[in-house]
């Protein structure tokens, strides 16, 4: 855990649903992740994947996965963030 956390800031688009699964949906987006704090910012772009199951006419997310486009965090240091 950071202490003095950082502040973060996120951008999530290109959001499309791949599959109507009729109880849930499988969407895909892109997404960057800027945090900022300790006198520096970062930015995390990737893509997300995640099923959303349907709840009335709201949505629960059941699962999330995240693959970062960085070929290395070296720059970034240690990810203590929740993308």
């Amino acid at each position: 855990q950071e202490n003095t956390r950082s502040r973060t800031n996120r951008m999530i688009t290109n959001v499309e649903i791949l599959t109507d699964r009729g109880t849930h949906l499988d969407v895909a987006a892109n997404l960057v992740v800027y945090r900022f704090g300790h006198g520096r910012s970062d930015a995390y772009v990737g893509k997300c994947r995640v099923e959303l199951v349907v709840e009335g006419e709201s949505f629960r997310v059941r699962s999330r996965v995240v693959v970062l486009d960085h070929e290395t965090l070296y720059e970034h240091g240690k990810l203590s963030i929740i993308l």
